[in-house]
């Protein structure tokens, strides 16, 4: 069983470092067509979809960039932990999502105090911000103008992580146990998958984290994410 464990452990390693180097490839030559098409039309760079186009593949570029450095990790089983401004990298990913968001017409706040600065594995940081933001968005209601919040303050020895939203909410006392779990959902929405919790608990708990949900239906949900403020 152990050599079977360490075979498909060897298989997947290999395919990740497949996927993030096809995936770089891909990204770079995307960004060389968007580059190209501008210097050929030069009135698309005051295009509101251009631009759109231009930040998303920015941003799909750094995503990868996080990819091969969790691919990395996984091999080397060490955490590259950097100091990152929490502000700032909840602002790159609303940026990133914001033709989303703004279909959706969901109003995301950014209300992080500047001064959150600490060490945290960016890769994972960034993979928790980006599921509870899109998670907030696909469950939104339709009864009332809809928001995301997204704040923060000091409890202790963590940086607490809170996002509010005002959409379905979660009957707690029926999924509360299941709520993280693989391929669990919660609502009949066609673009649940049931993993984007998962991984963000999977994530929060590398980074010795934890998690809080306070959620109400037809009311909104608040996810409350405990990351430790890293003085090494």
């Amino acid at each position: 069983m152990l050599e079977y464990t360490e075979e498909g452990n060897a298989r997947l390693r290999n395919f990740a470092y497949i996927v993030s180097h096809n995936l770089r490839s891909h990204s770079g030559s995307i960004s060389s067509l968007i580059t190209l098409l501008e210097e050929e039309n030069k009135e698309l760079s005051h295009n509101e979809l251009f631009q759109y186009l231009d930040k998303a593949a920015e941003n799909l570029a750094e995503t990868i960039l996080h990819l091969n450095e969790v691919v990395e990790i996984s091999l080397s089983r060490t955490q590259k932990w950097e100091r990152i401004n929490l502000k700032r990298c909840i602002s790159k990913t609303v940026e990133s999502i914001a033709i989303l968001s703004k279909k959706a017409t969901v109003t995301i706040l950014n209300e992080v105090k500047e001064n959150f600065n600490f060490k945290t594995i960016p890769a994972y940081l960034q993979s928790i911000i980006l599921n509870f933001l899109t998670n907030g968005i696909k469950y939104k209601s339709e009864n009332r103008t809809s928001f995301i919040k997204v704040s923060s303050y000091s409890s202790g020895k963590y940086i607490v992580l809170q996002f509010q939203d005002n959409g379905f909410g979660i009957d707690l006392e029926k999924y509360r146990k299941d709520l993280f779990g693989m391929y669990k959902t919660f609502h009949n929405n066609p673009e649940s998958k049931g993993s984007g919790l998962f991984i963000a608990k999977n994530q929060i708990d590398v980074l010795g984290g934890k998690i809080e949900v306070e959620s109400e239906v037809d009311v909104g949900t608040t996810f409350k994410i405990y990351l430790p403020n890293e003085k090494k």
